[in-house]
């Protein structure tokens, strides 16, 4: 809902401002959320400062790999893989 907002009302955030943004809306909680439950872990080790860096950072790569897919395919930069 955020990013739609902020489209409306053409808001342009600073680039923490979107990571912060779109690490909840690429849909990877509820994906971790599946595997975790399968893992059959104590709370402590799931939401171990680590564990929860490390499934930042994970969202974080997804979300990146989108948004230059996303210019690539607008062709708003060169794609290196093609070269």
């Amino acid at each position: 809902m955020q990013e739609a907002k902020d489209r409306s009302q053409k808001h342009i955030r600073t680039v923490d401002e979107y990571m912060e943004v779109r690490r909840d809306t690429i849909g990877l909680k509820p994906s971790f959320a599946i595997l975790e439950a399968g893992l059959n872990l104590p709370d402590e080790a799931v939401r171990h400062p680590v564990i929860e860096r490390f499934l930042t950072l994970a969202a974080e790569m997804v979300l990146l790999d989108n948004v230059s897919r996303d210019a690539i395919t607008h062709g708003e930069v060169n794609d290196y893989r093609r070269t």
